[in-house]
This record gives C-alpha cells, sequence and structure tokens, in this order.
C-alpha cells in the first residue's frame, strides 16, 4: 500500500495593473475589473497601496465615506468587502482579511503589483537610463 501526500491547495497568484487602466488577473484568468463597483476598485485600490497591504476600517471608512456615519460607513465598509472577495474569485483562505480593526489582502497569496515593481525599479535605478526605461515600460 502507497501512501500518498496530503493534498494542499494551491494558493492563487494575483497580477494587477494600477499604471493606466485597472486590470487584474487571478492566475492566467483575467478578472473583469472593469465591471467592478467603483467603491470596490477604490477599496482595493486603497489595500493595494497600503503598506503590508492593509489599513485600519476607521481610514478607509473616511477615505471611501467621509460624510457618513460611524454606523453607515461599517455597514458600507462590510457590504464592499464582501463584494471584493466575491469579485477577486473566493475561496479559502479569503484573499481579503477583515479582523481586528484592519482590512488587509491576504497575504498567503501573491500579489504582483505593477506600481510596487516601478517603485522598486525606480529606487534601484541609480538613474542609469536603462533601468529608468525599464520601470516607464510598465506604465501602459
Amino acid at each position: 500500500m502507497t501512501l500518498s501526500a496530503p493534498s494542499t491547495p494551491l494558493i492563487a497568484h494575483f497580477r494587477v495593473r494600477l499604471l493606466g487602466s485597472l486590470a487584474v488577473s487571478r492566475g492566467d484568468v483575467p478578472i473583469a475589473a472593469h465591471r467592478w463597483q467603483r467603491w470596490v476598485g477604490s477599496l482595493f485600490m486603497l489595500l493595494l497601496t497600503a503598506p503590508d497591504k492593509r489599513r485600519p476600517r476607521e481610514e478607509i471608512i473616511g477615505a471611501l465615506w467621509p460624510e457618513a456615519s460611524p454606523r453607515a460607513g461599517a455597514s458600507n465598509l462590510r457590504y464592499i468587502v464582501h463584494l471584493l472577495r466575491r469579485n477577486l474569485g473566493g475561496g479559502e483562505p479569503s484573499p481579503v482579511l477583515s479582523e481586528r480593526g484592519w482590512i488587509a489582502l491576504n497575504g498567503a497569496y501573491t500579489w504582483e503589483v505593477d506600481l510596487d515593481c516601478f517603485e522598486e525599479r525606480i529606487a534601484a535605478s541609480d538613474d542609469e537610463i536603462t533601468h529608468l526605461q525599464g520601470a516607464a515600460n510598465l506604465w501602459q
């Protein structure tokens, strides 16, 4: 009798283009981000551009719904987080985490973001034209 190794779920690799029009893919499958509600795309971009891809709930509510009451803002955020999870394909573990006053993109997934690559290339360029050109090529 041969024992097989336990199967482990494959964690998705997300590719995101923020420079230019928003474009998202999960693995090799494009996600129709252009069809997302405005608030969903805004939340996603806030999380993608945050340190460690996470932000405090209050900060997000203040950015997205500055005129809302705390209760209305929290309700809006719960709904938009639900939509973002669904739009990213859901699954376990969830690609979007909500815990202890924070909303975050799950670090168990790989998040390849063109803006991060752009900033890394600019920082490493030492003003060399070839490195700067490589960074500029990311802008589509």
